[in-house]
């Protein structure tokens, strides 16, 4: 359980104190299990303080990593090494994160994958972090997304950080298509579709991105469908670590087919790219701002 008072709550609320218990099973506490929870705080509770039940606020990493290893002081192929590379990633997250107050901490994650075998010489590894949005279908809704890292902005009109996956989205001549949202650069939230291989806007206008502050609101949203009722939103988080405050929880989601994404590369010094005996799995939707829409 991690607890929080009111004033250090992000908008703060005096005279309320916050709880969020991290499940052993599921991503949240049942509503009986909660009220139960609540009143128990409150028989133990000073009368004037209020307490609430949270769930917790997880955040995604996706994983994106080209490893380099030396095949000639090895017997292990590529294939080996990116499996030993992937299960160190799951080895992390088990040890490193899904709790309270566990942050990502980029340097030393990046050396926990060059340990998964003698062979590997380095890697380059680029983190994105990732929102799962339950959206509500077929009503005009907003939502606000927090990222709780500041978002990657170099300036302005600097191309897209923000992708998402697709929904379905009735446009004013009753077609409905499969949309997507980005930005622009300058903090404004886009909703397209992909036509011929280019992302046709819909609205130029859906909302706003607060880059320092890494919040994402979406105004006015009638989704008609979405995989699963949830739309994952990537982005670029601004700075290497990302950090867990409150009750945030970070989370590589292994069962996801675009969490982790590794490429293996033997390593030939003579040559200035790498050998052509290299393998790459899984497909990563990263945060391109390409018109295939992320996903």
């Amino acid at each position: 359980m991690f607890v929080w008072g009111g004033e250090d709550n992000d908008p703060p609320e005096y005279g309320k104190v916050f709880a969020s218990v991290n499940p052993t099973s599921g991503t949240s506490l049942s509503d009986n299990d909660k009220l139960s929870l609540q009143n128990l705080l409150k028989s133990q509770n000073v009368v004037s303080i209020i307490p609430e039940i949270v769930d917790p606020n997880y955040l995604y990493v996706l994983v994106k990593s080209d490893v380099n290893y030396d095949a000639d002081v090895t017997t292990k192929s590529s294939t080996d090494i990116e499996l030993l590379v992937k299960v160190q990633i799951i080895a992390w997250t088990l040890s490193s994160l899904e709790q309270f107050s566990r942050n990502m901490r980029y340097s030393k994650f990046c050396k926990f994958l060059d340990e998964a075998d003698d062979s590997i010489l380095g890697n380059e590894t680029t983190l994105t972090i990732q929102k799962h949005v339950e959206l509500t279908l077929n009503h005009i809704r907003s939502y606000t997304i927090k990222f709780e890292n500041p978002i990657y902005h170099p300036h302005e009109g600097h191309e897209a950080v923000i992708s998402s996956s697709k929904f379905g989205y009735t446009k004013t001549d009753g077609t409905v298509v499969d949309a997507y949202i980005n930005d622009d650069g300058n903090g404004i939230i886009r909703l397209f579709e992909v036509v011929d291989g280019e992302n046709s806007y819909i609205s130029e206008d859906m909302g706003t991105i607060d880059y320092s502050k890494g919040i994402v609101s979406i105004k006015d949203l009638l989704p008609v469908s979405v995989g699963g009722n949830l739309l994952k939103i990537n982005t670029i988080p601004a700075n290497k670590d990302i950090l867990s405050e409150r009750n945030v929880i970070l989370k590589i989601d292994t069962g996801s087919s675009d969490s982790i994404d590794v490429t293996v590369n033997a390593y030939d010094p003579y040559s200035s790219s790498t050998a052509a005996s290299s393998t790459s799995t899984s497909t990563s939707t990263g945060t391109s701002s390409t018109s295939s829409g992320g996903y």
